[in-house]
């Protein structure tokens, strides 16, 4: 049994604490430096530069294909997608060769017929594939206004069940009141 003036020694002591000092010293000299996100080998990108689509008006959807890669990829094929009510021309895949470190540009027009009153969103997908790069897909989403019918949103039903709320109401309103103003005259 150790004598309890005897010192203890503890070998991993020593190292432990060198460790947590410079780990604490390496995360407080990058805590305020800018972390790069990873780049991706292709990056596809899809911008109509509007929020809304009108129906009946053209818009240019501009899709653009980067390449970060150190070598040209040939064979590369574009298709683009959209919500059934978006006319996109042309709907044919598209034959694409990006450079090393080059971006092509390809731009579709859409036009937005007889839209569903329940739509709410358009959404354009890009998509790019090839036997020397993998699927890459990205997505540009704009709102439809909302349609007026022309009667203020009021259907025929929802008067008629108002009429017959107030014809079923009002009695029992009178009656109440009445009662409520006979009670407080005695």
């Amino acid at each position: 049994m150790p004598d309890s003036r005897t010192p203890v020694r503890h070998s991993w002591m020593a190292p432990a604490v060198a460790f947590a000092a410079a780990l604490t010293i390496t995360l407080a000299a990058t805590r305020d430096q800018p972390v790069e996100p990873a780049r991706a080998d292709l990056v596809v990108d899809v911008d109509d530069e509007v929020t809304e689509i009108v129906e009946d008006r053209m818009v240019t959807y501009r899709i653009t294909v980067a390449n970060n890669t150190h070598r040209d990829l040939h064979g590369l094929e574009l298709a683009v997608t959209s919500s059934a009510s978006l006319d996109v021309s042309p709907r044919r895949p598209w034959p694409i060769d990006v450079g090393a470190g080059a971006t092509a540009v390809v731009e579709v027009n859409g036009v937005l017929h007889d839209p569903p009153q329940h739509l709410v969103e358009v959404v354009v997908t890009a998509c790019v594939s090839g036997d020397a790069a993998p699927t890459v897909c990205r997505s540009d989403v704009d709102s439809v206004p909302a349609g007026d019918d022309g009667d203020g949103g009021w259907s025929w039903l929802m008067i008629v069940m108002l009429i017959g709320q107030l014809l079923v109401t009002l009695p029992i309103v009178v009656l109440v009141g009445a009662a409520a103003f006979r009670s407080r005259k005695r």
